[in-house]
């Protein structure tokens, strides 16, 4: 953002362009859970059909703030592929999900306990952060963690303070999947409407008949207001994500993903950009 800044001769700054970073980052934080009830798969799936459903009504009605697109010279081959589109998100409620079907994190059983590497006490956890399965013994009594990855163990536990894992019900995991698909929708409405605060602008500089408009009619104008929208949306997000952990007695600790991410970032922020092109 800061570079397309610089590059474009540093143009005004938009706060309602903010707006449209801000419906994103609202729609990115529910990426965690929509993983975790779906799986990414399925959610990618949902909300990319249903932001690219919301951003197709608001060019072509004309709605959520944004000017109409002209007339187009075969509009039944739109509304066909319009149609095939949302004839395919019936077909992606009845796919099944084995994340959706798989061990629920907060299923009956009492959760692993005992002490770290240094003899200290560790916190429970609902979910390990790496995949892995647990070797039971006969009686119960022992547990091996295996690696999924590797195939290698990676510690035992001894002692009855370790429940085997419950199977949840068919309820269970149908409300599972409810849930998450409802999220992928609500996701993709706001992936779908994200562009429509910077636009709105646009079409209003369009409209201006002098030369010299109050804003600018350049679309790479305002990604530096859009990714600053996305960034203080995420940060005050993130903060009350801390406040919430600390009232419950928890630390917020800090991934071992975080290089990973970052270079995610940056790819999207590329993948961001081409969109405004």
């Amino acid at each position: 953002g800061c570079f397309i800044q610089l590059w474009q001769g540093n143009p005004k700054f938009e706060p309602v362009a903010m707006l449209g970073g801000a419906l994103w980052a609202t729609g990115n934080i529910t990426v965690v859970p929509i993983v975790k009830t779906i799986g990414l798969g399925i959610g990618l799936l949902v909300w990319g059909l249903v932001s690219m459903l919301v951003g197709w009504a608001s060019g072509h009605f004309g709605i959520f703030g944004v000017e109409p697109d002209p007339p187009l010279g075969a509009p039944w081959l739109n509304y066909l592929g319009v149609t095939l589109a949302t004839a395919s998100l019936g077909v992606y409620a009845k796919i099944k999900s084995e994340v959706a079907e798989g061990s629920d994190g907060s299923g009956g059983g009492e959760r692993e306990t005992g002490r770290d590497n240094r003899g200290g006490p560790m916190a429970p956890e609902s979910e390990p952060l790496v995949g892995g399965s647990a070797v039971y013994s006969d009686d119960g009594s022992d547990v091996s963690i295996e690696d999924e990855w590797s195939g290698s163990r990676r510690g035992r536990v001894s002692g009855a303070s370790i429940a085997r894992p419950s199977t949840p019900s068919v309820d269970s995991a149908r409300n599972r999947f409810a849930f998450g698909f409802g999220l992928s929708v609500v996701a993709g409405v706001f992936y779908g409407v994200n562009f429509n605060p910077p636009q709105h602008i646009i079409d209003e500089a369009r409209r201006e008949t002098s030369d010299a408009p109050v804003h600018s009619r350049e679309s790479l104008d305002y990604v530096f207001s859009h990714f600053c929208g996305i960034f203080l949306a995420t940060l005050v997000y993130f903060g009350i994500y801390c406040v919430i952990k600390r009232a419950k007695g928890q630390r917020p600790q800090m991934p071992n993903c975080v290089a990973p991410a970052l270079v995610s970032g940056l790819m999207w922020g590329a993948g961001e950009i081409s969109w405004f092109v």
